[in-house]
Order: C-alpha cells, then structure tokens, then sequence
C-alpha cells in the first residue's frame, strides 16, 4: 500500500467559517478513515 499525500485549500475572506468547517470535516474524516493523519487544527 503507497502513502498518497491530499491536500485541500479552503479559502475565503475572514469570518466567513472556514476553520470551523475544517474542524468539522477533519472530524468526519477521522471517524471513517481512523488511520487519516491530520494536523493544524486539532
């Protein structure tokens, strides 16, 4: 099994929620794929 590096920008202009939405979506990501390695957020 390779190792594949994703990436995924989210842009906006502040206040408009997008740390909040990553905090979200790396929670779902980790609750399905518990090996996923995410960092700077939590």
């Amino acid at each position: 099994m390779t190792d594949r590096l994703n990436v995924i920008i989210i842009a906006g202009p502040n206040g408009a929620g997008k740390t909040t939405f990553a905090r979200e979506c790396l929670s779902v990501v980790q609750q399905f794929w518990p090996t996923a390695r995410t960092t700077g957020l939590e």
